[in-house]
């Protein structure tokens, strides 16, 4: 604790005086970084660095970080990040590079960690898995495949870790809960370069702080997931409805939250509505699975048939097939920006939020390459319970009590940069006038879920004072320096006391 007090005291001098203690410019940083690690640089101007800089799935985020750093243990993390502590760098750390937000896995100027060489997997004889922070899904699950082992994680092939650091809405939430509730063991480097294991026996408070609290307390070089069996096959695939059948595709959509999903949590549906600006076409698309070997579709999700679908995918599947059909279609590399908010199922607030972002939609379909992407997500109540009983989160879902939540999510995709500076304010909007809505029926809950937010959205303080006390006590425990606040400044960070 001594040198902790030491770290918080040159820090409250700098912050005091305007001085940065010790910094260093970017470009030292690197040199020092190269010093070290010469193997694992990436410097700026060589063809490597416009490839890997430009590996995200928004173009959005693409930024200009003075050099890329690329390792491939654990103690290559560390040795970085007491690099950057000590000189005062600025680093970012990316994982899959799924977000869309600017600056929560890039930066300009500074040391950009690349994790793809942290891309461990090995299973234990304990029932649960270590993967590397650099993994993505679709690999992984072609790996767990032939031991008949799934873990609660992404659904989409492409996408990285990161979500088990903020939620995590998965294949068996309904069943197992959410992905951050499924993490046996977080590996974290502390800002001195130290390595941790948090766990539920181990650094109990870093382990549940981590379950929500995203890159505010080091960097993530391993996970230990909880594996859960499966049987030689699942039961799952795509459904398609066009314009026609969008009333009967509602219906369904809330019948799944309050009832189907609570009753069969065997289930998980993912209801999606898109609009192509380009053909001014309505749809909806939505990937359904069942964690059993069926030779047929189950009760509960037969209503989904019963909407009569113009196409139909389920079948006796594997999870990576899953994966890679229900990511099929999502282009990458594009302009990507995404808005959330958080309801208690209600059939008339989800037929009207999605009749008014059409309508919101059609302002913009002249724009190339626009479409916009509605989703209505179920958290069910034992999702909530589930991560209660498995030592609790900090999300704050708790007080919904026997009621299904649902994450609501607004997504738009389009070609051009240069087209930001009409859609964004405008979309920001629209999404603020849907939660003031919901606050007006009633309906609102407080929650919004970190993987689907905007870059202004207060996603730590969604979770309520209680559980933002609490990181600010781990926070001071475990990153005194203020490193994954000063030096790490993107993404959605913690915020002080009386916000």
């Amino acid at each position: 604790m001594a040198f902790q007090n030491f770290v918080k005291t040159l820090a409250a001098l700098g912050a005091l005086y305007g001085v940065n203690v010790a910094a260093l410019p970017t470009s030292n940083c690197c040199s020092l970084l190269e010093a070290s690690l010469p193997a694992r640089i990436i410097s700026i101007g060589t063809a490597n660095y416009t490839t890997v800089n430009h590996d995200y799935w928004s173009s959005t985020t693409v930024l200009s970080p003075g050099c890329i750093f690329s390792p491939t243990s654990p103690q290559e993390v560390a040795q970085a990040v007491k690099l950057f502590t000590d000189n005062q760098c600025k680093f970012a750390v990316r994982g899959g590079g799924h977000s869309a937000v600017p600056g929560a896995a890039n930066t300009n100027d500074g040391v950009l960690i690349v994790t793809e060489g942290l891309n461990e997997h090995t299973l234990t004889n304990e029932n649960s898995a270590w993967i590397g922070a650099g993994n993505t899904w679709g690999p992984l699950y072609e790996f767990l495949g032939p031991y008949h082992k799934a873990v609660v994680a992404g659904r989409y092939y492409p996408v990285g870790t990161g979500l088990l650091l903020g939620a995590g809405l998965s294949f068996f939430g309904n069943e197992l809960g959410l992905a951050i509730d499924n993490v046996k063991t977080y590996e974290v480097v502390l800002y001195n370069g130290t390595i941790v294991h948090a766990s539920a026996a181990s650094h109990p408070d870093l382990h549940r702080a981590l379950k929500g609290g995203g890159d505010n307390f080091g960097v993530i070089t391993r996970y230990e997931l909880m594996t859960n069996n499966l049987p030689d096959w699942i039961w799952g695939g795509m459904v398609y409805y066009n314009q026609s059948q969008l009333s009967l595709v509602e219906d369904v959509v809330y019948d799944y939250h309050v009832d189907k999903a609570v009753h069969d949590v065997k289930t998980h549906v993912l209801p999606q509505y898109g609009f192509n600006g380009t053909t001014n076409e309505t749809s909806n698309f939505s990937p359904i699975f069942y964690n059993g070997a069926l030779n047929s579709t189950p009760a509960a999700l037969q209503p989904w048939l019963d909407a009569q679908p113009y196409k139909n995918t389920m079948r006796q599947a594997q999870m990576v097939d899953l994966a890679r059909e229900f990511n099929a279609g999502f282009g990458y590399g594009l302009v990507q920006v995404q808005r959330t908010f958080t309801i208690y199922a209600d059939k008339q607030f989800f037929h009207d939020v999605w009749y008014q972002f059409q309508v919101w939609l059609q302002g913009y379909k002249h724009i190339p390459g626009f479409y916009g992407l509605h989703c209505n997500m179920p958290v069910t109540p034992n999702a909530v319970q589930e991560g209660i009983l498995k030592g609790r989160n900090v999300l704050g879902m708790e007080g919904a009590g026997d009621r299904t939540l649902s994450i609501l999510y607004f997504g738009l995709t389009f070609d051009n940069l240069s087209d930001t500076g009409a859609v964004f304010p405008a979309f920001a909007n629209f999404v603020e006038s849907m939660i003031h809505l919901a606050e007006q029926r009633g309906v609102r809950h407080p929650y919004i879920m970190w993987s689907y937010a905007g870059h202004d959205q207060k996603v730590i303080e969604s979770y309520g004072e209680d559980n933002n006390e609490f990181l600010r006590r781990v926070k001071e425990d475990y990153d005194p320096a203020g490193t994954f606040t000063n030096l790490v400044t993107g993404g959605f960070k913690l915020p002080a006391a009386g916000y």
